[in-house]
């Protein structure tokens, strides 16, 4: 099950320079992303893909 997590999670993470990764792809993280977040995709095109072709 996912957590969910409210506004006032993230402000607390801001607040404390808690690094944020975010494993989206690049050209999502480019449309959008939490300030000073760090952008490691989980997979790169190749993955996602094939993995698309899976679904």
């Amino acid at each position: 099950m996912q957590e969910r997590h409210t506004e006032q999670d993230y402000r607390a993470l801001l607040i404390a320079d808690t690094p944020i990764i975010d494993v989206r792809a690049p050209i999502e993280f480019e449309q959008g992303a939490m300030p000073a977040a760090i952008n490691l995709p989980l997979m790169n095109n190749d993955e996602r893909a094939r993995r698309w072709h899976l679904l």
